[in-house]
């Protein structure tokens, strides 16, 4: 069975917890500045920040993916740790901020394996690891832009 162990990472031009509370308001559907690549809404749970929270998350491409996280872990500003539960894939996903001089070094760490036999089989033509970080690299971007018109960077 395939599984997939990728790290991206970018540079924030904004302050950790303006970048974590952008994050936040992205994964919990409060906002939209990743789309029209990623969309994602808070479907249990008051905060997305509390360990137990679940998110529905959409990729749209050539052909949609869903899946399921579980909030496990968060560290206000520095870490937010969620487990894949449900949908395409299983595993964990682990966002980590570090400040520096008025910017963020933003990492997001995919440790997942494709759930259901035809992601599975997918996943031997398709290169989803890279196809995973080129979405992640223009979330990053996004996240910038929104970022910048909001004034914060």
């Amino acid at each position: 069975m395939a599984e997939f162990n990728v790290i991206d990472e970018g540079i924030i031009n904004a302050e950790s917890s303006d970048v974590y509370e952008a994050l936040l308001a992205e994964y919990s559907g409060k906002t939209n500045w990743w789309m029209p690549y990623v969309e994602s809404r808070l479907i249990e749970g008051n905060n997305l920040s509390e360990p137990g929270a679940l998110l529905d998350i959409t990729v749209h491409g050539t052909m949609n993916i869903r899946f399921t996280t579980k909030t496990v872990e968060t560290i206000n500003g520095e870490l937010w740790r969620s487990q894949y539960v449900g949908g395409a894939f299983r595993g964990e996903g682990i966002w980590k901020l570090e400040g520096a001089n008025g910017n963020t070094k933003l990492s997001y760490h995919w440790h997942v394996r494709p759930y259901g036999l035809l992601l599975q089989i997918i996943s031997f033509i398709v290169n989803i690891p890279k196809r995973h970080s080129d979405v992640i690299k223009k979330g990053f971007a996004a996240l910038n832009e929104y970022l910048k018109s909001q004034g914060t960077s």
